[in-house]
């Protein structure tokens, strides 16, 4: 199924929310309509965050259905509420804007190649 929506009036949903096959985390600031679309639309529990107080979860944030990544300037609270919905890890890299760097399913990733061979 496809359905429009827009996250504060943008068009670029991916920017505020990341997700899997079981679960989304969304901008905390989203409104009820566009949690329920997502929720509807995806078959997903809907999670609302931030990370390091900021709404652009999907470009901080890369997941699959085993675990998360985050940037290592999330806040401890916001990784506690984050790691209590899947396994999670920091990213402890200066490219940490773990959505913008990292595409990953279950199979494998597509990592920025400026990543160390320790990161990856």
């Amino acid at each position: 199924m496809m359905r429009l929506s827009r996250y504060g009036g943008s068009p670029n949903v991916g920017v505020f929310a990341a997700t899997n096959e079981s679960l989304t985390f969304v901008a905390s600031d989203a409104s009820p309509e566009f949690i329920k679309t997502i929720e509807e639309t995806l078959g997903t529990e809907a999670v609302p965050v931030t990370v390091s107080g900021s709404m652009v979860i999907g470009s901080l944030i890369a997941m699959n259905s085993r675990g998360a990544i985050v940037p290592n300037f999330t806040d401890d609270s916001e990784f506690e509420k984050i790691s209590s919905y899947i396994p999670c890890i920091r990213l402890d890299q200066t490219l940490n804007a773990a959505g913008n760097n990292i595409l990953v399913n279950d199979t494998g990733a597509v990592v920025n190649p400026e990543f160390s061979d320790e990161t990856i």
